[in-house]
């Protein structure tokens, strides 16, 4: 049982580092932080603030069923070869994702009323806790941390390689005139 456990949790752990480490850390975080500070996202977050707790759950719904559905399709679009198309929707997915992300920050307290949305919002915290908590994670989050760091060192030697090669090459002509 336990060995099956581990063969299920692998692939979910490996997609949720992939997510967090990839997408959310270096393009979602910059961009919502960016965004989050525009006069505009500011007064429709100030709009938003003066309605009904019914209607901002209804948005945020919207954005994040739709952003999820989209999601769903662009990886459809990506596996089947049509990569444009697969961007496209995901990028539209993050927008819509990044605004839902606006909306649950800004609007928690009455997201919270509703006592279902506060339950499912701590169960879903807990669950990625238990992943984040799991050997799994740990040995596949380090793994990804020292293929990272391989990488980083891996294009800074490429970098100082191709400055002695561009030097040598200088060198030549030099001598050569």
């Amino acid at each position: 049982m336990k060995q099956m456990k581990r063969i299920l949790l692998y692939p979910l752990v490996v997609l949720f580092i992939l997510f967090e480490e990839l997408i959310y850390r270096h393009f979602i975080q910059p961009i919502f932080a960016r965004i989050k500070l525009t006069h505009v996202v500011q007064y429709i977050n100030v709009f938003i603030s003066r309605q009904n707790r019914y209607t901002i759950l209804i948005l945020f719904m919207s954005f994040f069923v739709i952003g999820e559905l989209l999601g769903l399709i662009s990886f459809a679009l990506l596996a089947s070869g049509l990569f444009f198309l697969g961007i496209l929707a995901y990028s539209i997915k993050t927008l819509l994702a990044l605004y839902a992300f606006i909306l649950l920050e800004t609007q928690k307290t009455k997201l919270f009323s509703f006592s279902w949305f506060a339950y499912a919002y701590t169960r879903t915290l807990q669950f990625i806790h238990y992943i984040q908590a799991t050997s799994i994670y740990q040995e596949i989050h380090l793994l990804f941390a020292k293929t990272k760091r391989l990488l980083k060192l891996m294009r800074h030697k490429r970098g100082l390689l191709l400055r002695l090669y561009r030097q040598t090459q200088l060198r030549r002509r030099k001598a050569h005139h």
